[in-house]
């Protein structure tokens, strides 16, 4: 495919090769640099009006803006991040008529930051959700700030799309914090809901001291999108820590904070609008690492969901702190963390009936259940267990894995005693008029480890009768199974087959580009590519072709692709279709690529191109 999408003539001599290379890349930079000095002729040559303001870039319709308008525009960069996209560096600028957001040539990278003057000259371009700026180059002409106010905005607003790339302002609770290279994302807990922020790291910057923060964020507003270009979520992207007030300073210590009873989270009462973390305390009943930790505070039981991976045993006095919030059916806390504050008696196991479980006034309390096992599978990582209670039936799960040591095979009929934290789904009839009390639905049970489960008795089934059962519950799991794994293969392949497509399109991206970087991730080291004619290049040739040429004058369209994947192997083939700026045919290559699994991702490990038509 490289070859084709390079449009590059291919000989069997390196030296040619090389020198070619350069050759071409020299006249495609004086292009380059001609194409800008032009911008205004090139605007009236096309009869296409020069946009000088953000407003006029990001109102355009995504098919006014594939027609790139020429643009030229002067403000403050109010983000800048040269890391966090592999593509390009992103940026906003804002001006008097709002703000508009741009891709940068990485090249700039470490050269602009937010709070400059800059002039900034580019075409514009559909985006994925509104209209930006791309093709820029930029001047730096000056030293300013961000603006200093940005209007108040909801999570409910920001939903709508309509403050897409523009300055405003939220408020919320910081939760969590991490910070990944040279960037730092945070979790803001806002009345509405959640809402993901980004900042570049600045050095020396301590910014765990936010967890638990209530704070006012200064920020540029960027949309999760679907590839129909809809929205269905948005992120904040703040320059710096400048731009995030603190209100309301979170606990230094937050297991200083005032224990509340389990019974209390989310209970009515004056601070019922406080979104901040609780502190609560009890008997530790399971432990999921990195999950879920389930403590019992008397009678009442909580069941927390924490990343943290600390080990506690059983009766362990553990302190819980998290953020409260609905659960299946009681409360629940969120992002929490716990440490061990002693040691304890294990808590006794409640006995219920599977009429009491249902009840739902023992959620997540550690319960005695009985049944009879009806079926034993694994779904998830998790064996299930299916029982019954007379007509009733009720699963209990229990996590494979080293901590659950050998399971045992259960006989299907045995009659079982059950010890686990039951977990009742409830449910809100909101067409009905006047119900507003959640009702439970079902349960299942959680299980420690095999030795939760006691055998009360064995099958009352004679050998024979064993035996013919045992036979159709085989036929019954291989059937299902076979009906499972040609569902889960049909569902794998169509999975496969869009993500092998989104890889070409990113390849024909990034060799329009230039863009070493994505390529050295889609090639494998033993890639090949057999040109048109006829000669062989390496991934490492290929790389170092990438870092001396500039972005290419052409647009690569991929039509007529066809994807075959054989288990671990894919091949796809297609027409690479190049075109200049003015839309004229330049030529058309057809390709094979071939791609490997290696160690989960898809790697492209040869190509081979032939040119169909030139013009």
């Amino acid at each position: 495919m490289i070859a084709g999408l390079m449009g590059r003539k291919e000989t069997r001599q390196p030296a040619s090769l090389w020198r070619g290379l350069r050759a071409a890349a020299l006249i495609l930079l004086l292009a380059g640099i001609a194409n800008v000095a032009g911008l205004k002729a090139q605007a009236q040559q096309s009869g296409l009006r020069t946009l000088t303001t953000t407003h006029e870039v990001h109102s355009l319709p995504a098919e006014e803006a594939a027609r790139n308008y020429p643009v030229h525009l002067r403000g403050v960069v109010t983000y800048y991040d040269a890391t966090i996209d592999p593509r390009y560096g992103i940026l906003w600028i804002h001006d008097d008529s709002g703000c508009v957001f741009a891709t940068v040539a990485r090249q700039l990278a470490g050269s602009l930051h937010a709070g400059q003057i800059i002039d900034l000259q580019g075409v514009s371009a559909p985006g994925e959700y509104a209209s930006i700026v791309a093709q820029t180059t930029i001047k730096v002409v000056g030293e300013s700030h961000v603006p200093a106010t940005a209007p108040r905005m909801t999570l409910a607003h920001l939903l709508t799309g309509v403050e897409d790339s523009q300055w405003v302002e939220v408020e919320g609770v910081v939760r969590t914090v991490q910070v990944s290279g040279e960037n730092v994302s945070i979790t803001l807990h806002t009345v509405e809901g959640v809402v993901p922020a980004n900042t570049v790291r600045e050095s020396g910057a301590d910014y765990d001291h936010l967890i638990g923060a209530k704070v006012l964020m200064h920020a540029n507003v960027a949309p999760f999108v679907t590839k129909n270009r809809q929205i269905t979520g948005v992120h904040m992207f703040f320059p710096s820590l400048q731009e995030l007030k603190v209100e309301e300073a979170g606990p230094a210590d937050p297991f200083a904070l005032p224990l509340q009873p389990v019974t209390n989270l989310l209970r009515f009462g004056a601070d019922t609008a406080d979104i901040r973390s609780v502190h609560v305390q009890g008997r530790v009943t399971l432990e999921r690492p990195g999950e879920l930790l389930c403590i019992q505070d008397g009678p009442q039981g909580l069941c927390v969901r924490t990343s943290q991976t600390t080990l506690l045993q059983a009766g362990n006095i553990a302190d819980v702190v998290g953020f409260p919030a609905t659960g299946a059916y009681n409360p629940t806390l969120e992002d929490s963390i716990f440490k061990r504050q002693g040691a304890g008696r294990p808590v006794g196991a409640m006995p219920v009936s599977y009429r009491q479980a249902l009840s739902g006034d023992h959620d997540s309390q550690l319960v005695r259940i009985e049944g009879v096992l009806t079926s034993e599978k694994t779904a998830g990582g998790d064996v299930v267990l299916v029982l019954s209670s007379g007509s009733e039936e009720f699963t209990a799960g229990l996590v494979a894995g080293p901590r659950a040591g050998k399971i045992p095979e259960w006989q299907p009929g045995s009659k079982l005693a059950l010890t686990g934290v039951c977990m009742v789904q409830g449910f809100t009839d909101l067409k009905t008029l006047g119900s507003s009390v959640s009702r439970p639905t079902s349960f299942r049970i959680l299980l420690r480890s095999p030795e939760d489960v006691e055998v009360l008795s064995s099958p009352p089934w004679s050998i024979a009768e064993r035996a013919l059962a045992a036979l159709g519950v085989v036929i019954l799991a291989v059937l299902a199974w076979l009906i499972w794994m040609a569902v889960v293969k049909h569902i794998d392949r169509q999975g496969t087959r869009t993500r092998l497509l989104m890889i070409e399109q990113t390849w024909a991206k990034a060799v329009a580009a230039r863009d070493s970087h994505v390529l050295e991730r889609i090639m494998d080291d033993d890639y090949l590519d057999t040109g048109t004619s006829g000669s062989i290049t390496s991934k490492p040739e290929i790389l170092q072709a990438m870092k001396s040429m500039p972005p290419a004058p052409r647009q690569n369209q991929l039509e007529d692709l066809t994807v075959r994947i054989y288990d671990s192997t894919a091949v796809v083939k297609g027409l690479n279709v190049a075109t200049d700026q003015e839309g004229n045919l330049l030529r058309r290559v057809r390709f094979t690529d071939l791609f490997v699994k290696r160690n989960g991702e898809w790697k492209a490990v040869a190509s081979h191109e032939c040119v169909v038509a030139t013009p």
